[in-house]
């Protein structure tokens, strides 16, 4: 009887230990899933505003892979400010000369800015990123190169 008895507690301990972990695993996954949708999310975001900003900009240039300036039309007459995008390592950084806005990125992103009026920032391969490109074009060039004037 103490051996069967013996049984049945190992089984049960067996079975607490099995659980545990299955619980851990599940609460992991949820916790990682809701950071993966976050991370894109807020990647979406910085990509939107980033995509306004060269669209409606005079010119764009990249002072580095790091830093991009985009120079808005002047509105008003007024002076016209310019916005200045700036990666760190795992943050990519608006200021207008009013605020700044910030974005978790990952980490080695870069910019690059052509003569036809093309920005593109580049993602590299990480553990949580597949590796890219996105590309952004400035009306004014677009318009200019597509009517010739």
């Amino acid at each position: 009887m103490f051996v069967e008895l013996m049984f049945v507690l190992l089984l049960a301990a067996a079975f607490a230990i099995v659980a545990a972990r299955l619980f851990r695993s599940t609460t992991l996954l949820t916790y990682h899933a809701g950071a993966a949708q976050n991370g894109a999310a807020s990647f979406e975001a910085a990509v939107a505003a980033l995509r306004a900003d060269v669209w409606a900009a005079k010119s764009v240039t990249a002072a580095d892979q790091r830093t991009l300036t985009a120079m808005p039309p002047l509105a008003g007459g007024g002076a016209a400010t310019a916005v200045t995008w700036n990666i760190s390592e795992t943050n990519l950084v608006r200021g207008d000369g009013r605020r700044a806005q910030s974005w978790p990125i990952p980490p080695g992103c870069s910019f690059a800015a052509d003569d036809a009026g093309t920005v593109t920032l580049t993602v590299p391969q990480s553990a949580s990123a597949h590796a890219s490109e996105v590309r952004l074009t400035q009306q004014v060039r677009l318009v200019t190169r597509l009517t010739g004037r």
